[in-house]
């Protein structure tokens, strides 16, 4: 088993980014065979990945720090929290001053244990680059920018951009989301693809059932998969399994060619 890592990104805080992040990962879970998906919570000053599931963690990724070196994937699993059967959270450190215990060189070593025992792996951000991100950033299969339909949002993506162009980092890996995509504030979405340079690879609509699963504390995904917004996010897990089939099977392809 080795997991897909996902990261979800803006520069920008309010875009939508945890609620991505949470109802992404169960929706990947929702898929055909049940794959097995680990959030991790990077927003280690004030992560919410855990209030937004109604779950209080015995431990969290501080836990890990000093022992690192001595973790298998079967204690790394111990660390986790269970949402369902299919679902774990690492979660994030609960007191902000046990966030500087977390180094680049620890996030390198827990990403390659749990990539041991997931089939995908999502990661929420935090709304900047430091070098603990950037250490994740470097295990990362998909990069998802978010960004909602607002001028600010936008600028934000055009930086994010071009950081990751200043990184090297390979532009095939990074997928453009414009969340609260029914917006009527007067810009389009090829306004939006013009000033970025990029395509919009899955669009998240605007619906009221999200402040509402938020303020509930419930996943919107469980509890209003019908809404627009709750297949919204289905479709989007289809489209990152059907994307990562594809790249597997291109480069089958080129491997035959080159036999």
């Amino acid at each position: 088993m080795t997991a897909k890592i996902l990261s979800v990104f803006s520069m920008k805080g309010g875009v939508g980014k945890t609620v991505i992040s949470v109802n992404l990962a169960l929706s990947l879970a929702k898929l055909k065979n049940n794959p097995k998906v680990i959030i991790i919570d990077l927003n280690l000053y004030s992560g919410d990945v855990c209030s937004s599931l109604n779950l209080k963690p015995q431990w969290t990724i501080s836990d890990v720090a000093e022992n690192i070196d001595f973790y298998s994937p079967l204690d790394m699993e111990k660390i986790l929290t269970q949402y369902s059967p299919n679902v774990k959270v690492l979660a994030a450190p609960l007191h902000p001053e046990l966030a500087e215990t977390i180094t680049p060189d620890i996030i390198h070593k827990v990403l390659s244990i749990l990539t041991e025992v997931a089939d995908y792996i999502v990661i929420d951000c935090p709304a900047f680059f430091n070098q603990v991100i950037l250490a994740a950033v470097e295990h990362v299969d998909r990069f998802l920018l978010i960004a909602t339909v607002d001028l600010l949002a936008i600028k934000s993506a055009l930086i994010c951009l071009q950081t990751l162009q200043l990184l090297n980092y390979p532009q095939r890996k990074i997928k453009f989301i414009l969340n609260r995509s029914k917006s009527k504030v007067g810009i389009s979405d090829k306004e939006i693809e013009r000033s970025l340079g990029v395509i919009i690879w899955a669009t998240i609509p605007s619906d009221k059932a999200v402040p509402t699963s938020v303020n509930m504390g419930l996943p919107l995904v469980d509890n209003f998969p019908k809404s627009p917004v709750g297949r919204s996010f289905a479709r989007l897990a289809f489209h990152i399994r059907n994307d990562f089939a594809g790249e597997k099977k291109m480069k089958k392809n080129r491997g035959g060619e080159a036999a």
